[in-house]
């Protein structure tokens, strides 16, 4: 059987005419940022102590333009992966978009000046050492 002209699930559209990928992209970034939206109002109430580190990440989220410009570098990934990803469930699926994000934005704050990173760990060699703990 010559499978060659059927489409994957990944580029399959949903009623809606978004692919598997990007329903999966939009569930992560949406969970992302209720969590971002819960946060602020628990700070707001004082039932959380805020800090720059919580401030910046909830606003990679709270921020439509950041939002965006993670959410295009998870297209990416999947883009990149397709071959090594074809196959897994969605919910697999999902958390391989989840952990690559989470990783990729870690990653990230070693660049970064301390004020604007996402994260209060410390960098040894422009590494996590959170990461390297776990």
């Amino acid at each position: 059987v010559d499978r060659s002209s059927q489409a994957s699930p990944a580029s399959s559209s949903s009623p809606t005419g978004r692919t598997l990928h990007d329903q999966l992209i939009r569930a992560a970034f949406a969970k992302l940022l209720a969590a971002a939206r819960e946060e602020q109002q628990a700070v707001r109430q004082g039932q959380l102590k805020d800090t720059p580190a919580k401030r910046n990440r909830r606003d990679t989220y709270l921020n439509m333009k950041s939002r965006r410009k993670w959410q295009i570098r998870s297209q990416r990934f999947l883009d990149r992966r397709k071959a090594e990803l074809q196959g897994l469930a969605p919910a697999a699926l999902y958390g391989a978009v989840l952990l690559q994000h989470l990783l990729e934005l870690d990653a990230s704050d070693g660049a970064l000046p301390a004020a604007l990173r996402r994260f209060e760990d410390s960098f040894v060699d422009s590494v996590s050492a959170q990461f390297l703990l776990d």
